[in-house]
């Protein structure tokens, strides 16, 4: 939490955090001033909600879809690949792979 003072502070690399002036609320009035902080603003909130739609609809629907699967090897094996992914590195697969 002490990278958030940067925030109210001009930071000066050879001073560092501690020793850089504070300047208060410049920073995010230089901001909120720039002609597309809206445009930027608006991406950001748009972006994040289809993240949040598509994080609860892509894994409901293929649960759905793998639990009416008979074969449940080949449930099994989809279940793998799809948690293979949170274990190991895409590089390690990419090898694994090949």
């Amino acid at each position: 939490m002490v990278g958030i003072v940067m925030a109210f502070q001009r930071v000066l690399p050879g001073k560092g955090i501690f020793g850089s002036p504070w300047i208060g609320w410049d920073n995010f009035l230089f901001v909120i001033r720039m002609p597309t902080f809206f445009q930027v603003l608006w991406n950001t909130i748009f972006i994040a909600g289809l993240k949040t739609i598509a994080g609860i609809f892509v894994p409901v629907t293929v649960a759905l879809m793998l639990n009416n699967v008979t074969s449940s090897s080949f449930k099994r094996t989809v279940q793998t690949v799809i948690y293979l992914p949170h274990f190991l590195s895409w590089v390690i697969l990419a090898g694994i792979f090949i």
